[in-house]
């Protein structure tokens, strides 16, 4: 038998309530099929010639069925017991049976133990041979999820070590394309440099281009007043000169009439 709950709606039920409707209420759930502490333990599960355990009362003998005791042990049922193997072998009463419980009694003398083997190593689960498939089935796919998830991770890690070495790649010609523009930058830094230096020498020469225009055109405008300041003077000079001429030339023909005058006096005088 297994181990009733001992909590819960079942153990708060009215004890003169019946056994049968008392039991009418469980579910597989509620029924602790195997003892934690027995689990996985070795069990008697013959005496002496006897196929089964024969147990001895006070008031007389019957055996149990190791066949039964499997699950409470822990140990997975694969098969339905046989009808052999859970049918009563014998029952008797104490009075009147004194060989058959001297038997029993040598039977106890000689008992065989199962468990581990051949049952299996270790303790087992106390579910059914269905539930056992049905997790072995569970198990098999969840194996097969398995080796698909670890191919599907080999893959992702293929596919992680092409994306490695491309972005390393990646990152080799990013570190070149770097460095050149580094390179590039300090050329054109120095050239925008050479540039404003440039730039600003040629606004100094420009300046200096401006000055000396400037100072050219002043000379030019003073040439052109000391030559316009020297026409006027020649101007001057000349019509001074012409003036004194004309009075020279009026002196001159004075001097040639007084003198054409005084030759004609002369003539008439000394005629």
């Amino acid at each position: 038998m297994g181990y009733l709950p001992s909590r819960g709606a079942f153990a708060s039920l009215d004890p003169t309530v019946k056994w049968s409707v008392r039991l009418m209420g469980l579910r597989a759930t509620d029924i602790a099929w195997t003892h934690n502490g027995m689990a996985g333990r070795d069990f008697i599960y013959s005496c002496g010639s006897f196929p089964n355990v024969p147990l001895i009362g006070v008031q007389g003998c019957i055996n149990y069925n190791p066949t039964l005791l499997r699950r409470q042990m822990g140990f997975a049922m694969e098969v339905p017991p046989l009808e052999c193997e859970i049918q009563e072998s014998f029952y008797f009463p104490a009075e009147g049976n004194q060989a058959k419980l001297r038997q029993v009694s040598g039977a106890w003398r000689n008992i065989q133990r199962k468990g581990k083997v051949p049952f299996g190593k270790g303790p087992r689960s106390s579910v059914s041979m269905e539930e056992f498939l049905e997790m072995k089935k569970a198990r098999d796919q969840l194996q097969v999820e398995k080796t698909e998830l670890e191919m599907s991770v080999a893959r992702i890690q293929m596919s992680n070590q092409e994306i490695r070495v491309r972005m390393e790649d990646q990152d080799k010609r990013h570190a070149l394309v770097v460095k050149h523009f580094e390179m590039d930058t300090a050329y054109y830094g120095k050239v925008s440099q050479a540039l404003e230096s440039s730039t600003r020498e040629h606004d100094i020469t420009k300046e200096k281009l401006a000055r000396a225009s400037k100072v050219v055109e002043d000379e030019k405008r003073r040439q052109i007043l000391v030559r316009d300041q020297r026409e006027d003077r020649v101007r001057s000079l000349v019509a001074e000169w012409e003036a004194k001429l004309k009075t020279k030339e009026a002196e001159n023909i004075k001097i040639i009439a007084e003198r054409d005058h005084y030759i004609a006096e002369r003539d008439h005088y000394f005629r």
